[in-house]
């Protein structure tokens, strides 16, 4: 469905955008992890009110040296301006934290070997919950416990070394869904058309929130269309998961446009019977 109509202008200042969405953040060449989750990093349950559900994480080390990781939970969140949040398990009001018991918490893996980490989720009988409920668990890189214990380098009592400590850590979200129960919505807000620098191309950036009570996770397109109505092309963003109460910015290419007024129809498609949309009229300037 339609939900409304709003009028945008292309900027003539050149922008540089940058996709906004961040489930999990990692930095190339910092350091690498020296245990994979092969599991995977979200799992998601259907169960009713007062059901038991088992689940496990499969941890692999497949170096030389025994490697010890630390198991723990945090609630998590994410908003459009790229923001991620690992608050205490159990702050959110949709956090399953409470819910789940790990089988450990802390976990020594063999060299070339696999350990499986069981969990039990425990939904509770009380009435009135509804649609999805979730919180992570994070494997945390503890090191290996095989390694030597570090050499003094340094005898003199006026000398003082220093050292960098890295970690790298997996978060494993936790998906417990009510059923089939919750109501879906999406919000839409804040487009904005920009042109990119390097290209000239323009694309529009759009923040999607979840205003529901259920996990979606939709595909997103721009259909364009020019003053006469005549549809100009279909234009596919990346697919987008969404908590309740949480959002992300989705940001579509458009390819070039010449100067003039448009329509354009934002599309959020979660491949089930819901389907939402809204539309915007465009007016492009030239560079």
């Amino acid at each position: 469905m339609i939900r409304y109509s709003r009028r945008i202008s292309v900027l003539v200042a050149a922008a540089v955008l940058v996709a906004a969405m961040l489930i999990g953040t990692s930095i190339p060449g910092v350091v690498s992890a020296s245990v994979n989750v092969s599991s995977g990093l979200t799992s998601v349950h259907e169960a009713a009110l007062g059901e038991q559900c088992d689940g496990a994480i499969v941890l692999d080390n497949p170096g030389q040296t025994t490697e010890r990781v630390e198991i723990y939970q945090t609630d998590y969140r994410f908003t459009a301006d790229g923001h991620a949040y690992y608050d205490d398990p159990g702050t959110l009001p949709r956090s399953n934290a409470s819910w789940i018991r790990l089988g450990q918490s802390t976990v020594d893996i063999p060299p070339r070997s696999s350990v499986t980490v069981p969990y039990r989720i425990q939904v509770p009988a009380g009435k009135g919950m509804v649609g999805t409920y979730w919180s992570m668990v994070m494997v945390e890189m503890a090191g290996s416990i095989d390694s030597e214990a570090p050499i003094e380098s340094a005898k003199d009592e006026k000398s003082i070394v220093l050292g960098i400590k890295q970690k790298f850590r997996y978060g494993i979200q936790i998906v417990t869904n009510i059923g089939s129960t919750g109501k879906k919505k999406v919000a839409f807000s804040n487009p904005a058309l920009q042109r990119v620098e390097s290209s000239g191309e323009l694309a529009l950036s759009v923040d999607l929130a979840n205003a529901g009570e259920r996990m979606l996770t939709f595909s997103v397109w721009v259909e364009v269309y020019d003053k006469a109505g005549a549809k100009l092309g279909k234009f596919d963003g990346r697919d987008v998961k969404l908590y309740p109460d949480t959002s992300s910015r989705a940001t579509i290419a458009l390819g070039s446009l010449a100067p003039g007024s448009y329509r354009v129809i934002v599309v959020a498609d979660n491949h089930d019977e819901y389907v939402a949309a809204v539309r915007y009229s465009l007016e492009v300037s030239a560079p």
